[in-house]
């Protein structure tokens, strides 16, 4: 008996959550290029990131807003786009992931309310997307 290899359908998921933070940090970077953070912050202290955060302008929010929703929409185009026979259930599970890490995030450092929609339309992406790449099965046997 050999070893199986792993097939892109059993890791269409993972495929989906790694790109998903890659196209969250890239516009996280691109925010921070047009809006630098204070020279001073570490982002790893949550209450420096609490009070930056609530300095931060409109559109400096709003990078931040697009990136989260970034992760959850480029994430399922990758990951539904690399197992198409289960798009639906790929997206559905990529959504839901980039919604708990929002919810995560949005619990550690307190986010204007209006952040909270973010979960929603994680959801929404992730279901979208799965459905618009969902290829039918095939009813012939």
């Amino acid at each position: 008996m050999g070893v199986q290899p792993i097939s892109r359908e059993r890791f269409a998921v993972t495929i989906g959550i790694v790109v998903g933070m890659v196209c969250n940090m890239v516009v996280l970077q691109i925010g921070m290029q047009a809006y630098p953070p204070p020279v001073d912050l570490d982002p790893n202290d949550a209450a420096q990131m609490s009070e930056w955060v609530q300095m931060m302008s409109l559109p400096q929010l709003l990078f931040v807003f697009v990136a989260h929703i970034s992760q959850a929409g480029c994430g399922a185009l990758a990951g539904c786009w690399t197992s198409r026979d289960n798009a639906l259930r790929t997206g559905r599970l990529v959504g839901m992931i980039s919604a708990l890490f929002c919810g995560l995030n949005l619990f550690l450092v307190p986010h204007p309310t209006w952040f909270w929609t973010e979960i929603p339309l994680c959801l929404a992406f992730g279901l979208g997307i799965g459905r618009v790449l969902q290829i039918p099965p095939n009813n012939q046997e």
